[in-house]
């Protein structure tokens, strides 16, 4: 956490804070409780995969949802939303980006090459959504800007880095800005 403090904090006043409503934590847990065929939110307590899944499947979808409410995209479509292949991402004036979503506390996990543009976002305690920025593909493939996996001692470390570069986003708060952003990514 001391990391965390000393890379996120400095530039933290710069993101965008969203809120989660009911609402939206609702139709997340209506989506994954139809993904294990249940029909009680009970159900899924009484099994701990579906309880860590339903954490998991959370986090990763309010940065989406957190990014779709900030731009003022279409809403996302619950009957469509497939929770156990789900990939955060979003289509932006013909531009693919990665959203990553991580804990307050914790820094993402990117691919050491990456190929696409990401926006990080930062989910605190399921009821907040701070969005970081975004990163362009040289920023995310920059090895200033990554440092090696921390506390995991699995065969992902060969292929994966931990993103702690966050001074180098560019920050939006609108569409318009994100159009901006976006226009230079396609320059360069």
């Amino acid at each position: 956490m001391k990391e965390f403090i000393n890379i996120v904090l400095p530039v933290f006043s710069k993101f965008k804070n969203i809120s989660i409503s009911y609402g939206d934590k609702k139709n997340i847990q209506d989506a994954v409780m139809q993904s294990f065929g249940l029909s009680n939110l009970k159900l899924l307590r009484d099994k701990y995969e579906g309880v860590l899944f339903l954490d998991l499947f959370t986090n990763k979808i309010i940065g989406e949802i957190a990014v779709r409410k900030i731009l003022k995209i279409d809403i996302l479509d619950w009957d469509k939303i497939k929770p156990r292949n789900y990939k955060p991402k979003i289509n932006f004036n013909g531009v693919n980006i990665k959203i990553i979503t991580v804990k307050y506390g914790e820094f993402p996990v990117i691919e050491k090459i990456n190929k696409v543009p990401a926006i990080f976002v930062i989910n605190r305690e399921d009821k907040e959504a701070f969005i970081c920025g975004v990163a362009d593909v040289d920023t995310l493939n920059l090895k200033n800007n990554v440092v090696k996996l921390k506390n995991i001692a699995t065969k992902s470390s060969e292929t994966q880095v931990n993103f702690i570069a966050f001074d180098k986003l560019k920050q939006f708060v609108n569409q318009e800005e994100l159009l901006s952003i976006l226009k230079e990514l396609k320059k360069n």
